[in-house]
């Protein structure tokens, strides 16, 4: 195996990839990054049992002498390509199972491990495919991605739920305490399925997606999902257990309607949650009349209380929640204005904006 390559591209792309190579003494060729030269040009792969990625350097990018597989330390590698200047050309080379690197004046010996060894996954024959915008995509994920539970024992907390339902996709994630739907209307005809996908997955998916018209293709079976853009492909095993019913929480009329200014809500609650518990982060906020008290006190006797306009209620509304899951909420909407929804008695708060009334949020209240 041999080939020749300029620094920026071979780095560039490596490094797009690399996220997800970790110290590993159990299997160590999970430290490493699979190198393949074939038609296509070079493919560059890195896994963790739980995901894997990979691009395509195409031929017409470098110099190919000879083609071959090898997997190589990949941080090592990583930082030997940080630290070269650029405009310099990388000579690589494979010579009884030994990887040698000429750059500039620079000679690197490497050991490397089988390409066979290395754990690529086994796709699944039975498949659905259909495609999304970039930007969609990117949308999709990052309005809900704050909602999923961090290291929780229920391990389908632990993800996001994507539902497609009569042609329609959901976007789902809860921790107990808060959710996030997310949902918009497909055009092209897509067979009903409903999948965890991993938090892993999500933050590398977000690393990858930029906010362009560029189309992904998403193929989906029973333990995997993929994610294919021109050059990356991205596959992440998905969570198993059972999604809870999300339906049933959301708010059914009457109900009583809010609006307020989002920066000027944010402001107060930023105010407020420097006197909040250290423990629950708790702040509590009193609908009356044309009135909203927002107050917060804390273990140590001291208390805040901030008032804002509202339009006119005829029902008093009182309820604490965590000050930080509503903060949350308003920055991922990023609207002018945020809608509250509630009834008595308060079992759930609804935020929602009639700006982007895709999306909505859930916290359950605090009782303090």
């Amino acid at each position: 195996m041999q080939f020749t390559i300029k620094k920026e591209i071979f780095f560039n792309a490596f490094k797009k990839i690399s996220n997800i190579l970790t110290k590993n003494p159990i299997y160590p060729i999970l430290e490493n990054v699979l190198l393949e030269i074939n038609e296509k040009g070079l493919q560059l792969f890195c896994s963790n049992l739980d995901l894997e990625i990979s691009i395509l350097i195409p031929k017409k990018e470098l110099q190919i002498q000879k083609i071959g597989k090898i997997t190589i330390a990949g941080k090592k590698l990583l930082n030997i390509c940080r630290n070269i200047p650029s405009q310099t050309i990388l000579k690589f080379q494979i010579i009884d199972n030994v990887a040698y690197i000429k750059i500039l004046k620079s000679n690197f010996r490497m050991v490397t491990l089988p390409a066979k060894n290395f754990p690529k996954f086994n796709h699944s024959q039975k498949k659905i495919i259909f495609f999304l915008f970039q930007e969609q995509l990117k949308n999709i994920i990052s309005m809900t991605q704050v909602a999923i539970a961090n290291q929780d024992v229920r391990n389908y907390l632990n993800g996001m739920l994507i539902e497609i339902k009569n042609n329609t996709l959901y976007s789902v994630a809860t921790d107990g305490h808060r959710m996030a739907l997310y949902k918009t209307h497909l055009d092209k005809k897509i067979p009903n399925f409903r999948i965890i996908l991993h938090k892993k997955c999500i933050i590398e998916l977000m690393h990858l997606l930029h906010d362009t018209q560029t189309i992904v293709q998403l193929t989906i079976s029973h333990y995997e999902i993929t994610f294919k853009t021109n050059k990356i492909k991205l596959t992440s095993k998905l969570l198993e257990g059972d999604f809870p019913n999300y339906t049933n929480i959301l708010l059914t009329p009457p109900y009583t309607e809010i609006s307020i200014s989002s920066s000027i809500l944010k402001e107060s609650l930023l105010r407020a949650s420097i006197l909040s518990n250290t423990l629950f982060k708790g702040v509590t906020l009193n609908f009356f009349q044309k009135k909203l008290i927002i107050t917060t006190n804390n273990q140590n006797d001291e208390q805040s209380e901030d008032i804002l306009k509202i339009s006119k209620i005829s029902e008093k509304f009182e309820f604490s929640l965590n000050v930080f899951y509503l903060l949350d909420a308003i920055n991922a909407l990023q609207t002018k204005n945020i809608n509250f929804l509630f009834k008595n008695p308060i079992t759930s708060i609804q935020i929602h904006s009639k700006e982007k009334l895709e999306i909505c949020f859930i916290i359950m209240p605090l009782h303090l």
